[in-house]
C-alpha cells in the first residue's frame, strides 16, 4: 500500500454562527483563526471566515472517497464506510459545515486512557473543544495518517497511526477509531490505543 500523506492537527472554519456564543480569536498553536465559546479555557483551532490562500490538493482520503464503493442499496442511505471517508476527509480539508452536518448533536467521543485528556466527551462543541486542546498542546505538531477505512452500514473503522512532540516527550501510536453512524451522522466514536500506556506518558 502507497504511504499515505501526513497531515497535522485540522482547523476548522466557518464556525461562529449568529447566537452560538462563539467568538474568534488568533489561535496560538500556529492556525490562522481560532474560536472560544461552548469549552471555556479550552484552546482553539477552529479557522474562522478567512478562505484559505492556495488550492490544496487532493488528499488521499478524498480519493478514497471517489473510488470507495458505495455499499447500500440507494445513493440517500449512504454506509458507515462513506460517512467515515467522508468525516475524515472533512477534517482534512478543514471543512466546518459538512462536520456539522456529519456529527449528531448528542454525538459522543470516548477518549481511554489515564492522563488530563482522557474520558468521554459529549456534544459536537465538546468534541471540537477536545481537538483544540490536543492541537494547543501538541503546538500544532499532531500528525494523522490514515493507512485504512473499513465498515458496513452503521458501523466503520479507521486505522490510523498518530505521532506527536511535546515538551520534549515524541509520540508514535496506532490507534483504531471506531465510529457507529445513525441516520447519516455520527452517534460515537472511540479510540482504541495500541499502546495506552505509552499515550498517558505523553499527556502527562
Amino acid at each position: 500500500m502507497d504511504s499515505p500523506p501526513r497531515h497535522g492537527s485540522p482547523c476548522l472554519r466557518g464556525m461562529g454562527q449568529p447566537g452560538d456564543g462563539l467568538e474568534v480569536r488568533a489561535c496560538r498553536a500556529g492556525c490562522d483563526w481560532a474560536v472560544t465559546g461552548p469549552f471555556p479555557g479550552w484552546p482553539a483551532w477552529i479557522t474562522g471566515q478567512s478562505q484559505p490562500t492556495a488550492q490544496a490538493q487532493p488528499s488521499r482520503r478524498a480519493t478514497m472517497i471517489q473510488t470507495a464503493p458505495e455499499q447500500t442499496p440507494t445513493a440517500q442511505t449512504p454506509t458507515a464506510q462513506t460517512l467515515a471517508l467522508r468525516l475524515l476527509t472533512a477534517f482534512d480539508e478543514k471543512d466546518l459545515p459538512t462536520l456539522q452536518a456529519l456529527i449528531a448533536p448528542s454525538a459522543v467521543l470516548h477518549v481511554p486512557g489515564r492522563n488530563p485528556m482522557a474520558g468521554d466527551k459529549h456534544g459536537l462543541p465538546t468534541i471540537l473543544g477536545f481537538f483544540a486542546q490536543v492541537a494547543e498542546r501538541s503546538a500544532g505538531t499532531q500528525q494523522v495518517d490514515v493507512t485504512d477505512v473499513l465498515g458496513s452500514e452503521r458501523h466503520a473503522v479507521a486505522l490510523c497511526t498518530v505521532t506527536a512532540t511535546r515538551l520534549g516527550r515524541t509520540l508514535h501510536n496506532q490507534v483504531a477509531y471506531v465510529m457507529t453512524f445513525g441516520n447519516g451522522q455520527l452517534l460515537s466514536l472511540r479510540m482504541h490505543n495500541y499502546d495506552q500506556h505509552h499515550v498517558d506518558g505523553f499527556w502527562a
